[in-house]
């Protein structure tokens, strides 16, 4: 089985404050896209990290497993509401990308779509000169989706050797502290220039923020902001873990 890796390292935001990135990485045949209904990343016993948007038991972002929505219902995974937004999917030819849509089957026929999560574009591969030049590259996905202001934050992005990394961003000194971290623009950055990733989508962030990995011992251990019932789960399997 391939190996998955959990890490923490600290970067900085560009106030020139201290943030901790908790992060898993696999191999691009490790990541799965679950449902978990109404757990909570802590309470859902898998490991990973928190997914796309939802507003109660509604998601509000695109979910695709192996050609099939993750949920049932009308709002099952199969589509943005409402918004054009940045999408990370796997074909199953093994096609990678990252494109706005509002639809899954505007990335593909569902049937080829290994998986696909939705979120709001990074733009990885594109640089920068200012914060207001990013904000309004990516204005018409953001709606309500608040980009300025320095909180915890969850990105899902795969570097040029098809590596998964699902990555958190923590207030160092208090991990309950929603309130404190990076914005996108600051994601961005963090992903293409310390991670060197090439594709990414910013996922849902603030309270819903958690990850669960393996420890050292082997014991499951879970980082969870307000521990909400966020619906969707990015996940590898907990045996992949390489323990140090």
């Amino acid at each position: 089985m391939p190996i998955s890796w959990y890490g923490e390292i600290m970067v900085r935001n560009n106030d020139g404050q201290d943030v901790l990135a908790r992060y898993i990485t696999t191999d691009i045949d490790m990541l799965k896209i679950e449902s978990i209904g109404s757990n909570t990343v802590r309470s859902s016993g898998k490991y990973g990290i928190n997914s796309t948007f939802f507003y109660l038991s509604t998601l509000l972002g695109i979910a695709v497993q192996d050609g099939a929505y993750v949920e049932n219902g009308t709002k099952n995974g199969s589509s943005t509401n409402v918004y054009s937004r940045g999408t990370l999917y796997r074909l199953t030819n093994g096609t990678v990308g990252v494109k706005p849509v509002k639809y899954a089957t505007d990335i593909a026929p569902l049937s080829d779509i290994k998986w696909a999560i939705g979120g709001i574009s990074l733009n990885l591969d594109k640089t920068y000169s200012s914060e207001t030049e990013f904000n309004s590259a990516i204005n018409s996905e953001v709606g309500s989706v608040d980009v300025a202001s320095k909180l915890t934050r969850t990105a899902v992005g795969i570097d040029a050797n098809n590596k998964i990394y699902l990555i958190t961003f923590f207030d160092p000194t208090n991990e309950n502290n929603r309130l404190y971290g990076v914005d996108l623009f600051d994601v961005h950055n963090i992903l293409k220039n310390t991670f060197k990733l090439t594709k990414a989508v910013n996922l849902d962030g603030g309270g819903s923020t958690a990850i669960a990995k393996n420890s050292s011992t082997g014991i499951r251990t879970v980082f969870d902001v307000e521990e909400r019932a966020v619906r969707v789960m990015l996940t590898v399997p907990g045996a992949s873990f390489y323990n140090v």
